[in-house]
């Protein structure tokens, strides 16, 4: 990877785990939606890391903390608990962040944004309706007013069509899913929503039951490589 351009690793559509190096310095990133995430314990002879905080916890049989445990239970928000893990002695590398391993040691490096460039949300939603993610989610808040935007079993975030934003919380990873179609939005140059026209889709392919589907079209893009 030339010059250390992590966050270049991290545009592709998709939940993925990416693990780079550049020079003596190597990256371990996970997705913003937190399904693959990372954790990592430094030890005397280096830096472990692992997409299981168990496994760590078992090179050495680490106990559970039991204030995270408990946090984790009430509020089942992983960002809640910032690098903390449900063991002690392992960390875990907070949602927007990386994994970063040095001669020097490891540490954690913020790569998503903290604020985000003003955007114009209403002529954002065609974009996100055009992702065609797993987790994309269409939601009638009111009769007259549908939100399109990212939810799991646990997160929830959509746009409304006045322009306003609806998370379960505010570090929810939902919402970090959400701000990233946005900025992929703009990346693009903002495109008007004429660039993403409806179409129907037959559905028969057993996942439920036979019929059509309303999708949008999406516009082509690139993805510059390291």
């Amino acid at each position: 990877m030339r010059a250390s351009d992590w966050n270049a690793l991290t545009c592709w559509p998709g939940s993925y785990l990416t693990i780079a190096r550049s020079g003596e310095s190597l990256a371990v990133i996970g997705d913003l939606a937190g399904q693959h995430p990372v954790y990592w314990r430094a030890e005397a002879t280096g830096t472990w890391w692992s997409t299981s905080a168990a496994a760590l916890a078992a090179l050495d049989g680490a106990p559970f903390d039991p204030a995270v445990l408990a946090a984790h239970l009430a509020l089942a928000q992983p960002d809640v608990l910032g690098q903390r893990s449900l063991f002690r002695a392992v960390s875990r590398v907070p949602t927007g962040h990386l994994l970063l391993v040095t001669p020097d040691g490891a540490n954690t490096v913020r790569y998503e944004p903290v604020n985000y460039q003003p955007l114009n949300l209403p002529d954002a939603a065609p974009r996100v309706r055009a992702e065609g993610n797993p987790y994309l989610t269409m939601a009638g808040l009111r009769p007259d007013l549908w939100a399109p935007g990212h939810s799991t079993p646990a997160t929830a975030a959509v746009i409304q069509q006045d322009g306003v934003i609806v998370a379960d919380h505010r570090d929810s990873p939902s919402l970090t899913v959400l701000r990233a179609w946005l900025a992929e939005w703009e990346s693009a140059g903002r495109p008007a929503p004429e660039v993403h026209p409806p179409l129907l889709a037959r559905r028969e392919d057993g996942q439920g039951p036979v019929g059509w589907d309303l999708r949008l079209a999406g516009a082509p893009e690139t993805c510059a490589g390291p």
